[in-house]
């Protein structure tokens, strides 16, 4: 008789201990969602026209895009592209699907494309492929801890005969 009470009270004391150390698995399951996609994010290689390269048109890829998604969904952008100041602008993003984030505000406000990224193997994937296109067009962004700096007059310019050119000026 002893040692089913002794059985019975060590049992529900395990239980007890089980019960008491749970924990909100729903806010706990947000901030790992946050944090998985928190951080600075810059471009490190582009496809166009079915191509794979480090640059775009001599333009190295870190200056495509760089991007930093913070704790808040708020964040920042910079494209040399998108930026006649080269400075970061403020943009709002949010997890739209598990994987995915949407990116609005700063210089993507007056596009009508979505600016969507898919995490995948621990890179986000930017879809560039327009309706129409017959090549695949995309970007991959990696997290980095500091941005590559982008020279304040970075440029593309095109030829006459099509052919486009990256131009840099850089005066030291």
């Amino acid at each position: 008789m002893k040692k089913i009470i002794s059985l019975s009270a060590a049992l529900m004391l395990c239980a007890s201990l089980a019960a008491g150390c749970g924990k909100d698995d729903k806010k706990d399951s947000s901030e790992k969602a946050a944090n998985k996609y928190e951080g600075k994010w810059q471009c490190s290689e582009i496809t166009f026209e079915g191509k794979t390269d480090t640059s775009f048109f001599g333009v190295d890829a870190s200056s495509l895009f760089q991007i930093e998604l913070k704790d808040d969904n708020k964040g920042t952008f910079l494209s040399f592209m998108m930026s006649e100041e080269n400075k970061p602008e403020d943009i709002e993003w949010k997890e739209i699907e598990d994987n995915k984030v949407q990116i609005t505000g700063g210089p993507l406000e007056d596009t009508d494309d979505d600016f969507i990224l898919e995490l995948k193997d621990g890179k986000f994937l930017l879809d560039l492929t327009e309706e129409g296109d017959e090549e695949e067009s995309s970007a991959v962004l990696i997290k980095v801890d500091e941005f590559t700096a982008i020279p304040d007059d970075a440029a593309i310019s095109i030829s006459g005969s099509g052919e486009a050119q990256a131009d840099f000026d850089i005066n030291e």
